[in-house]
């Protein structure tokens, strides 16, 4: 009996996704692990299936081509002929892992006429026992029930070549060219039928798009006549206000034309009015004219003496302080010159006092020296006396740097107070001439200010005394009409 192999490149068939063939063919095989799916689709042909019939390798072939694999169905014969190489088997065994091995042709030789690569339950082996006994005792022929049944497509892979010996033990072989065909026949419908799942889905989502277009262009459509409507009642409207705004501003015309010619006249009336009050004024203001400008000549002369014043005093303010300041920096030197020569005093002092005890010390040590011969008691007598006289020496030498440091603390308090009195006057002095500067601003305020009364009066004044004069012109105008009209 002829048997086939089933192989896998690692190739998807079009229209499938390779990641979700890869799940796919994983579960299918119970693979976990990734490395042995990677192999799976390096592109080395593995041989998936080894030794199968003719009907169940059209089933396996089937299952794949379904999950979206491309296999292929070989003839075991060409695998089984190889002399060199080996070839990639996927290896199931009960109880352990998937995996990928690489075995020798020769050794697989020993496996020929079974299936060891795949898992095949104990029916599917009856089934093959009992077809294998079928093609043993009688032949069947190439048009018969299981070739013809429809699960089970006549699918036989390129290149598979027949002997003369198979067909005379009565098999029904086809020959290369229909085998051929027949494989190309299955993968075109398989394509096919897939191509044809996705333009039916291609054509749906299509005609979904054509409906919501169709709906989104009615609403524009409809959108479009709403503005078009609300657009000509908006212009109607307008055309309403533009006329009735016409009219209004036709009316609001002829009535401010009308208020025109009524302030007109008033303000003529009120401009003859107040020409008469202006000539009745002007000679009252002329009078006023002359007192205020007198006023204003003696408030600034007054103004002039307060000024000369207090520039006087500021004057004076400043000459005393700079006498006060003059005799603090008198007294100061003073001091400091004093401080100095006491300081140069209790030096001289000192010094003395060191020359004299270096001296006195020295002629103690050659006392000593002298002395220190005779007896010990003596030296030590002499060491007392010397202790004593250093103790003496260094007292008068604290006492004299005390009344040092005294002196120059009285100094520098002195000194301290000298600057805080300078400081005092300074701020005096600074104070007495913000004060007098804002004295002065003062008044120079309050001269601006009564000069702006005094201007706004002669305004005021020459405003009435020209009021009074139009009026006394308007008075002499009707006396002068009475008297000739007599004449």
């Amino acid at each position: 009996m002829k048997t086939y192999d089933l192989t896998f490149n690692g190739a998807a068939l079009p229209g499938h996704s390779p990641c979700q063939v890869r799940r796919n063919l994983a579960n299918l095989f119970c693979i976990d692990n990734e490395t042995v799916v990677d192999e799976l689709f390096c592109g080395e042909t593995i041989y998936l299936r080894c030794d199968l019939d003719r009907k169940t390798a059209a089933g396996y072939f089937r299952e794949i081509t379904e999950l979206g694999g491309e296999a292929t169905l070989v003839a075991s014969s060409l695998r089984l002929g190889r002399r060199s190489g080996g070839v990639a088997l996927l290896k199931l065994e009960p109880g352990k892992p998937p995996r990928i091995v690489r075995e020798h042709a020769a050794e697989t030789e020993a496996d020929h006429g079974s299936d060891r690569l795949w898992p095949v339950s104990s029916a599917r082996l009856a089934r093959k026992i009992t077809v294998e006994i079928q093609d043993d005792t009688t032949a069947q022929p190439l048009g018969s029930a299981v070739f013809n049944s429809p699960e089970v497509p006549a699918v036989t892979p390129p290149g598979e070549t027949y002997t003369p010996a198979e067909k005379t033990n009565g098999r029904a072989t086809p020959d290369a060219h229909t085998d051929d065909r027949a494989y190309r026949t299955t993968r075109a419908q398989l394509i096919l039928t897939s191509t044809g799942k996705e333009l039916a889905r291609l054509e749906a989502q299509a005609a979904q798009t054509r409906e919501d277009s169709v709906r989104e262009i009615s609403k524009l459509r409809r959108r479009q006549s709403e503005l078009a409507d609300q657009a000509a009642s908006d212009v109607a409207q307008l055309q309403q206000s533009r006329r009735r705004l016409e009219e209004t501003t036709e009316g609001q015309i002829e009535m401010l034309q009308a208020e025109e010619q009524a302030v007109r006249a008033a303000s003529a009336a009120e401009l003859e009015r107040i020409a008469e009050e202006e000539r009745t004024h002007r000679a009252e203001s002329e009078c006023a004219i002359e007192q205020i400008t007198a006023d204003i000549s003696t408030e600034q002369r007054t103004a002039q003496q307060h000024l000369d014043e207090i520039e006087n005093r500021l004057v004076q303010t400043r000459e005393a302080a700079d006498k006060e300041i003059a005799r603090l920096q008198a007294l100061i030197d003073d001091t400091r010159r004093k401080a100095d020569a006491t300081i140069e005093a209790l030096q001289g002092e000192l010094s003395t006092l060191q020359t004299d005890s270096t001296r006195t010390i020295e002629q103690l040590e050659s006392r000593d020296a002298e002395i220190r011969a005779a007896t010990e008691e003596a030296a030590k007598a002499l060491q007392s006396e010397r202790e004593q006289i250093l103790a003496t020496l260094e007292q008068h030498t604290t006492a004299l740097f005390e009344k040092q440091q005294a002196v120059r603390a009285s100094v520098a308090s002195e000194q301290a107070a000298l600057n805080r009195r300078e400081e005092e006057i300074n701020r005096a002095c600074q104070k007495n001439e913000a004060d007098m500067e804002t004295a002065y601003s003062a008044l120079r305020q309050r001269t601006e200010e009564s000069l702006l009364k005094l201007k706004e009066l002669e305004d005021l004044l020459k405003a009435r005394q020209q009021a009074a004069l139009a009026e006394l012109e308007n008075r002499s105008i009707p006396a002068n009409m009475e008297h000739s009209a007599p004449a």
